[in-house]
């Protein structure tokens, strides 16, 4: 499916995940980096209905992070996988 089908907010948030993902040295974007990019995202309808579903936001944000802090990374240096990570 082409990004051009999707409204304009997902493909803010698909930005966002991305360079989540890469300032992270993550190798691919994931869920987590797309939730939470939707989540942060000023405007979005994400935050208002999982308020409104009864999430405990600070609490997803930190699962969420502990849960992007698990994901594989790439090295620096050598563009390979940081095994301590994996």
């Amino acid at each position: 499916m082409s990004i051009e089908k999707f409204t304009s907010k997902f493909q803010e948030a698909i930005g966002q995940a991305q360079s989540m993902a890469l300032g992270r040295m993550n190798p691919t974007i994931e869920p987590e980096h797309v939730l939470m990019a939707m989540i942060d995202q000023e405007g979005s309808t994400v935050r208002p209905l999982l308020k409104q579903a009864g999430v405990n936001l600070p609490q997803l944000r930190s699962s969420l992070n502990e849960s992007i802090e698990r994901l594989p990374r790439l090295g620096r240096a050598t563009g390979i996988f940081d095994l301590r990570t994996v």
